[in-house]
């Protein structure tokens, strides 16, 4: 695991700029953050509450299913 050495603030610009460009980084972002605070939530739930964050359809209309568990498996190798 890598260890930042950089200032709490620069880290979370940093972060916050890769939110506001990447859909994909946005949408984890959303999803860990859900996960960090409230555990054990069903799916149906934890996408209802990303897309209240960001806004509906975050997660796609065809294949939005295989977008959630490829997010959820990055959440939980984060974790």
């Amino acid at each position: 695991m890598i260890r930042l050495t950089l200032p709490t603030v620069m880290i979370e610009n940093i972060l916050h700029n890769a939110i506001q460009r990447d859909v994909t980084a946005a949408r984890r972002v959303a999803l860990l953050e859900i996960l960090w605070n409230e555990q054990y939530l069903p799916w149906s739930i934890l996408i209802a509450r990303v897309e209240l964050l960001l806004g509906r359809g975050y997660f796609g209309s065809s294949a939005w299913q295989d977008t959630f568990y490829r997010d959820a498996a990055y959440a939980d190798q984060t974790r």
